[in-house]
C-alpha cells in the first residue's frame, strides 16, 4: 500500500479513509453537504408555502437569525428547534433532515 509523506499507509483514493487527514476531509465534506441539503429542503418548503422566515421565527419563538442560518446552510438546528420547526411546518422531522414529501400546511 502506498505511504503518505509522514509514512502512514494511504488508500490512494482521495477522500477515502487512509490517513487522519483524509478522515477529517471526508467528515468535513459530509457535514457541509448535510448543512447545504437541509438548508435547501427547508428553503423549498418555506418558499412553497410562501412563509417568511420572520413569521416562522415569531410563531416558533426561534430567533430569525437562527432560521436564516439554517436556510443558508450554516448551522443545523438543535433537536428542540428541529421539533419546533417541523411541528410548525406540519412535516415530519425526517423530511427536513433526510428529505421526502411535505404536504402539510403551516401553523401551530
Amino acid at each position: 500500500m502506498p505511504k503518505s509523506k509522514s509514512g502512514e499507509p494511504v488508500s490512494g483514493v482521495p477522500g477515502v479513509l487512509g490517513s487522519e487527514g483524509d478522515a477529517r476531509t471526508v467528515s468535513t465534506s459530509l457535514r457541509e453537504e448535510t448543512l447545504r441539503q437541509m438548508g435547501i429542503r427547508l428553503r423549498d418548503i418555506v418558499n412553497e408555502r410562501r412563509i417568511s422566515y420572520y413569521v416562522i421565527a415569531v410563531e416558533t419563538d426561534i430567533p430569525s437569525s437562527t432560521i436564516r442560518n439554517w436556510l443558508r446552510g450554516r448551522h443545523l438546528p438543535s433537536a428542540d428547534n428541529l421539533k419546533k420547526i417541523a411541528h410548525y411546518l406540519k412535516v415530519d422531522e425526517s423530511v427536513l433532515v433526510l428529505g421526502g414529501k411535505s404536504d402539510g400546511k403551516p401553523g401551530r
